[in-house]
């Protein structure tokens, strides 16, 4: 989308577009991009109905905020809905890849006497021993380690629930790695949004030319010339 020099950068779909993990998981932040896209278009249009009000010299600078901020107030809503509908799918999505990251774990069921074993020997070693061996068979994708410690109850090889639930991530992660680019892509659209979503407001502001309170004086002012005209014309 082309750069327009009138409008902050921050509001550029450019923004969620050079997200590390962009190109490889567009889909899941397309709804971001859109709302973006849809904002930058707004103001972009809403510069160029100023910049045509202003070409006319009958009318007065009030006059001429007011029509850009009419023409704003016809469009504005659906482009903040998609801030809000994209914020939503974001962190639906968000919560749905940290569910799958600490979902148990199976162990599996023709192995149970060996994975006794294994839970037998971990409760043995000693915490930096146990740290150790989890770490490489994570690394290493060793299911039948992973699967026998972190598919029983954490006190069975000496363990606490928190690590344990830090290494059931960690295994999901090792077995899954494009969920955490996912998540992270993810969760940066999201901090985008809040952040970056408010300035609409600002930037509308700028193309109209006055602030809010400024138009509802303006507009005011002129709702009441109009019902002093109508009354002298009754």
């Amino acid at each position: 989308m082309e750069i327009d020099t009138r409008i902050t950068p921050a509001l550029h779909p450019g923004v969620i577009e050079h997200l590390e993990g962009y190109s490889e998981n567009a889909e899941y932040v397309d709804s971001a991009r859109m709302a973006f896209e849809g904002a930058y278009k707004l103001l972009s249009k809403a510069h160029d109905a100023r910049a045509a009000v202003m070409a006319n010299p009958v009318y007065t600078d009030d006059y001429k905020a007011m029509q850009v901020s009419e023409f704003i107030n016809k469009n504005q809503k659906l482009v903040l809905s998609k801030f809000d509908d994209a914020a939503a799918k974001l962190e639906k999505g968000i919560e749905a890849i940290e569910n799958e990251l600490s979902a148990p774990i199976l162990q599996d069921a023709e192995r149970r006497s060996i994975s006794a074993e294994i839970r037998a020997h971990a409760k043995e070693l000693s915490t930096a021993e146990r740290h150790m061996m989890l770490n490489k068979a994570i690394k290493e994708k060793d299911h039948a380690t992973c699967r026998a410690i972190l598919g029983a109850p954490a006190y069975l090889s000496g363990m606490t629930d928190d690590d344990q639930s830090l290494r059931i991530r960690q295994y999901h992660l090792q077995c899954q790695p494009q969920l955490e680019k996912r998540l992270q892509l993810q969760k940066s659209a999201l901090k985008l949004i809040h952040e970056h979503g408010p300035l609409i407001f600002k930037e509308f502001e700028k193309a109209q030319g006055a602030d809010g309170d400024r138009i509802q004086k303006i507009r005011k002012a002129h709702d009441a010339a109009n019902a002093a005209l109508k009354d002298l014309s009754a």
